[in-house]
This record gives structure tokens, sequence and C-alpha cells, in this order.
């Protein structure tokens, strides 16, 4: 007997390919609890009495919550995104609900590793969230992928300032520790609700590319229309005399609500259109996704094609062999995989791809990149601190670093694929690009002129958000995506060591020791406070110079793989 239409429609809807993209964007609008530390910090120092240089350590735990991924990874590839999204909920949680117990005083003041120790659970969510939707959109769809990875990678970098949005909306701004609260149960919720619509699905053919691209560019005009909106509200926030009222905020939010649930309307429509002259023939529709029987006997089947000849005739055992040989990874294998990798683009292994020169050469320039931008991320409340910003000037600060950090992500892999299927212009080039920028915004932060806070936020956010896009493209596309969970973490990587170098040992140490020189001038300072803009000039001259560094290490890249980027250029173009 045929089911209920109606509830044969909503199934057809969760199982829509695309309906999983959707899901992921909910997921990832939440999940950018890193890049709103400034919010909170400042308040962590003076009620726990900490250092500088103990906040930027926590900071740095921070990172490495956000970055080590390779567990995430690892775990990925056995169990799926269900088993890794639903870990990095509960990570969330148990993390940000001690913090926030500490902050209260609810608890007692905890020592400095159990701090460190709570942050790195909070945001080790993160690497488990990113781990679940990215690699699952990639292999769901890579004829698109560098489109779709900015769109997913732009959300989070969104969602600072959707955060901070709602608990403005929600708390009010009076208290930080608030926003940790929010930070509780906001994000783990939305994941939860959504990670079930989250799945593997068939690859599309190559020619459901162009289809493809027009969904994608229907996403991209909403996010880009969310990222206005936000930026619009920041602008109104900050003109002298503008004081808008809590409920103003609240309608504000509201509306903030229905942009992000526009996607699924998109959805709705597409699936509805397909009904409308009665069912459609479910291996016909472009977004059908297989049941776990048939993508099985699908992928044997390929196995069976991709089997030699010789290996039939010599039955399994010698294919076994070579299985068992590829995988034992003793030194001399190790050296002989460092001289003598597979062409660029093919299926590295784990060791092939992480002792490969390329990877040397991202790992390089995302350390850069990375370490100088989270220095001004992590540090942020006692920047606008010390140059005498409110506390509501540094969450505006940090809604517009969360906006240019979208806007980075969102346009970068659209415009790198524009350039490279028309120019042939590689890619690690707009890699040495937007360091560039990174280090002019490092360089307004140093001369400290009217407004440079202003300015340096938009051009470090966007160079910040471009890096990390190019940063998951570039991995996909040099190592192949049979291993692709676990090479992007050991990227990622560059995060918190680039946090540890830069934000704890430069810029929180030359901090401290700038405070202590006021305390010990007669300075009316409690603690280890700093004020002007000496206290943190030397760190972004240093940063300012790291940058300029890291562009002359993308610029080698872009010259190694030029050869490589216009044969990929001519693939895509034949795909399109």
């Amino acid at each position: 007997m045929e089911p209920f239409r109606g509830l044969k429609l909503l199934r057809n809807i969760a199982r829509n390919k695309w309906m999983a993209v959707v899901a992921t964007f909910f997921i990832m609008a939440t999940a950018g609890a890193t890049y709103s530390f400034g919010l909170y910090s400042q308040k962590m120092k003076t009620t726990l009495g900490y250092s500088q240089k103990t906040i930027s350590t926590i900071a740095l735990f921070k990172d490495l919550g956000a970055k080590v991924g390779l567990v995430s990874g690892l775990i990925y590839d056995v169990t799926g995104p269900w088993v890794v999204l639903g870990m990095g909920a509960v990570l969330n949680t148990l993390g940000f609900l001690m913090i926030w117990l500490a902050l209260t005083r609810r608890i007692s003041a905890p020592q400095i590793w159990q701090m460190c120790l709570y942050i790195f659970l909070g945001t080790n969510s993160q690497s488990f969230t990113n781990t679940g939707v990215v690699v699952t959109c990639v292999k769901n769809f890579p004829n698109n992928r560098g489109f779709l990875i900015g769109l997913l990678k732009g959300f989070v970098g969104l969602s600072g300032a959707i955060l901070t949005m709602a608990y403005e909306a929600i708390y009010g701004t009076k208290d930080p520790a608030n926003f940790v609260l929010l930070l509780t149960w906001l994000p783990p919720s939305v994941c939860l609700l959504f990670m079930f619509f989250v799945r593997r699905t068939t690859p599309s053919g190559e020619d459901q590319a162009r289809v493809e691209k027009r969904i994608a560019y229907v996403f991209f005009v909403i996010s880009v229309s969310l990222a206005m909106y936000l930026m619009v509200i920041i602008i109104v926030k900050n003109l002298d005399g503008v004081v808008i009222p809590r409920w103003v905020i609240q309608l504000l939010a509201v509306v903030m609500l229905v942009i992000i649930l526009l996607p699924l309307g998109v959805v709705l429509k597409q699936e509805l259109q397909g009904w409308k002259g009665g069912t459609v023939a479910q291996e016909q529709h472009p977004d059908y996704v297989r049941t776990d029987e048939q993508q099985q006997e699908q992928r044997q089947g390929k196995e069976l094609e991709e089997v030699p000849a010789k290996g039939l005739e010599e039955g399994p055992s010698e294919v076994e062999n070579l299985v068992d040989k590829r995988k034992n990874w003793s030194l001399r294998r190790i050296v002989h995989a460092i001289l003598t990798r597979p062409p660029r683009g093919e299926d590295y292994t784990i060791p092939e791809g992480i002792f490969s020169i390329d990877m040397l050469l991202i790992f390089v320039c995302t350390t850069c990149g990375f370490g100088t931008g989270l220095a001004v991320y992590d540090n942020l409340g006692q920047i606008g601190d010390s140059l005498r910003y409110s506390h509501e000037q540094v969450g505006t600060f940090v809604q517009l670093l969360s906006i240019w950090n979208f806007l980075g992500r969102v346009t970068i892999g659209l415009v790198s694929d524009i350039f490279l299927q028309k120019f042939q212009v590689p890619r690690p080039f707009f890699f040495a690009l937007t360091l560039g920028l990174s280090a002019l915004g490092q360089l307004f932060l140093a001369l400290n002129f009217k407004s440079a806070l202003f300015m340096s936020s938009i051009l470090i956010g966007f160079g910040y958000g471009a890096q990390l896009v190019l940063m998951y493209i570039l991995t996909s596309e040099f190592f192949g995506l049979k291993y692709y969970g676990t090479l992007y973490n050991v990227c990622n990587m560059a995060s918190p060591l680039g946090s540890y170098v830069f934000s704890v040992k430069i810029a929180g140490e030359l901090y401290d020791k700038e405070a202590l020189k006021q305390q010990n001038s007669g300075g009316d300072h409690h603690g280890l406070l700093c004020y002007g803009a000496r206290c943190y000039r030397r760190s972004f001259i240093i940063s300012t110079a790291t940058c300029v560094f890291g562009v002359l290490v993308a610029l080698g890249l872009t010259l190694r793989t030029r050869k490589f980027c216009k044969e990929l250029a001519l693939k895509l173009r034949k795909r399109r």
C-alpha cells in the first residue's frame, strides 16, 4: 500500500542531500565560540586575578582544542558524521559549563591547569563539528568543494556575530559570564537538533555540477545578505548618541533568525517542485540519497573494476599483500615516501601527506597567518581595554571581525575558483594576497592612528577567514580525499602553534612587561593592567614582519605548484 503522501514528502526532504547542507549551515552558525574569547577574557582576568600571560596561555589551549582534530578525523573515518557531532555537543557543554561555574563563583576558583582543561574541552567540540560537516560535504560535492567549503567555514566565521546578537537579545550586555552560559547550551542544542540530517550521500556526477553551483549561489546570496544585515546593525550601534533599546535588539535578532532559516525554504521549494506532477522516480531525482545497501553494492562494483587483471588472476592474496606493504611504514619507507611522493591530486596516505614538501609550505603559511590573526582575536578584550574602549565597543569589534572573517571565507572559494578556471591563477597566490592584507592590518594596529582598530578588524578578519578556507581547499586538491579528514587536521595544528608563539610568548609577555613598567612608574593601575598604544606595539610590529615572510613562502608555493594548477584548471573547465 502506498505510504501517506505527506509523510513520504517529509521523508524525502529529510534525505535530500541539500537538506544535509542546510543542516550544516545551522550547526556551523553557532560553532564559532573560539572567535568570541575577547568578550569574556577580561572578565576571566579580573574575576580570577590572572596575568595577561596566563590569559594568553588559556587562549592557547582554546586554540589547541579547536584545532586538534586528529582524533575526530580518525573517529569520522571509522564511524561517520553522527558520532563525531554527538561527541562535539557533549564536550561543548562540559567545558563551557565549568568555565561559567568558575566565573560566577559557584565553584571555588580553579587552578590555571584546570581552566586550561575546561576551555580545551569546550573548544575541542569545534574540531569534532568541523570534521563532521566539512568532510561530509566535501565528499558529497567533490566538484564544488571550494565554494561549499567557503560557505561552511563562512558560517563559522559569522557565528561570532550571531552569538553576540543572541547574547544581547537574551541576556543583555551587562555580564560577560552570561555569554559563557549561552555557549553552554545554544551550540550543542542546535547540533543535536540537526546532526541526523548530516549524512553521506552518493557524489553527483560531473553533469550535475552546474545545478549544484546554481543552488550554492542561492545559499551564497542568503549568507551575504545575513552578513550585510549584521554589518548595518553594527554601524548604527556605533553612531554617536545612538542607544538601541533591548526590545529593538530582540526584534532584530528575530529577523536574523528568519534570514538564517531561509536556506531551509530553498530546500522545501526544490522538493515541492518535484512533487507537482506526482511522485518523482527516486533513482532519477537529482538529490536522491542511495540506501546504505545500494552504496555498498556500488562501492563493491567500483572496487572490482579497479582491481587489475593481474590481481584477479593471482587471487586476492596478491592484492592483500600490496595493501599490507602500503600500510607497513618503516623508517626506510617514510624516507622513500618523502623522496618519491605520488603525483599531486592523487590520494596520499597519511605519512605521504605529512612528510611532503607541499604540506610543509602550507603549514608555514598557515602558522604565519593563523598565529598573528589569533593573537588579535585572543587579546581583543585587552587591546580594547588598553585603548580605553568600553565592553560594548569591544563586542562590536568582535562582531566586525566575525563578519569580515565570514566574507573572507565565502568569497575566497568563489574568487579563487573563477581565477583558476578562467586565468589559470594558482590558488596559493591568493594565500600570498591574503597574508599581505593581514600584514597591513597588523601594521595599522602598530601605528595606532584613529580608527586603526576598526580598519584592522576588517583586514585581519578577512585575511584570517580566507586563509583558513584556502588551507582546506589546497589540502583536498593536493593530497586527495581518501584521508582528507586526517590530513587537513594536520594543517590545523599550525593554529595552536602560531597561537603559542604570537599570543603567549610575544603578545602576552610583552604586555606584562609594559604593565610592570607602568606600575613601577607610579601609574594608578591594579594588577598587571596596561594602558596605551605601547602595550601591544612591539607585538604588532613582529606580527607584521611575520606576515610578510608568509607572503614570500606562499609565493614560493605558487611557483612550485603552477603546473599542477594549470592542469587542474583544464579539468575543471571540462567538467563545466
